[in-house]
């Protein structure tokens, strides 16, 4: 049910967003008030810019990303897992820009 919600308010939030962290907290801000005790959801966002090569990452309660490298190896990006959203009306979620190679 909570992700449903999650998925909807993504509609309305992601175009309005300037930042993977702006969405988190937004969608933390709607959620948290209708959260049951014990309940939670974890999600990760990512923003690319293609133009500068970069990732605009933040991860609420969810395993950091794995970034492919061009030799084909994947590793997870070094960031903390943040807080999942629901569980407090602040976060913290985690929060990183990260470069990418060109290939």
């Amino acid at each position: 049910l909570y992700m449903a919600y999650v998925s909807g308010m993504l509609t309305q939030i992601v175009p309005q967003a300037d930042s993977a962290l702006a969405v988190l907290e937004s969608v933390n801000r709607s959620l948290f008030p209708i959260m049951e005790p014990g309940n939670f959801v974890t999600a990760a966002v990512l923003v690319l810019d293609a133009a500068g090569n970069g990732l605009d990452v933040a991860c609420a309660g969810h395993a950091p990303p794995l970034r492919r490298s061009k030799d084909g190896s994947a590793l997870p990006l070094e960031m903390p897992n943040g807080t999942a959203l629901g569980l407090g009306s602040d976060g913290p979620f985690a929060h990183g820009r990260f470069a990418l190679d060109i290939g």
